[in-house]
């Protein structure tokens, strides 16, 4: 519940309440005056219609460009697998098992971070996933 309360916030907070004020002021000033204006229904359609396009555009290259850099490093991912399996001197290391540990961490920790809210939590696990990842990283 503190969540959704928290995401109205976001969209409804004191700058609403004062275009809310000053629209009623306006329309009850207009009313009692007298004043009609024909507006065009086109105008309010395109000052509408134009900005959920956009944001709509928008998110789809934010969520777009996310699955690509996610899909790179899937890649690279598996590429440094594979070097330390194939191109390693000695066959009888564990370089290519601990290779492998250390990716299926690093990708269980990216799916946890993916699913989770945007909480003090996340920034633990990005600092996991980097000390994984880079174990000089502190």
């Amino acid at each position: 519940m503190k969540r959704i309360i928290r995401s109205f916030s976001l969209i409804i907070n004191y700058k609403t309440f004062i275009i809310t004020i000053l629209s009623v002021i306006s329309t009850y000033t207009c009313y009692k005056l007298g004043l009609i204006a024909k507006f065009p229904d086109m105008l309010v359609g395109v000052a509408i219609v134009f900005p959920v396009v956009f944001s709509i555009g928008s998110a789809y290259t934010r969520r777009e460009t996310a699955l690509q850099r996610f899909a790179d490093f899937k890649g690279h991912a598996i590429a440094i697998y594979y070097a330390t399996r194939d191109w390693s001197g000695n066959k009888e290391n564990d370089l290519p098992s601990r290779t492998k540990q250390i990716i299926f961490d690093m990708m269980k920790l990216m799916r946890d971070m993916f699913k989770t809210e945007h909480d003090p939590e996340m920034e633990a696990e990005q600092k996991e996933t980097c000390i994984n990842f880079f174990p000089g990283f502190r």
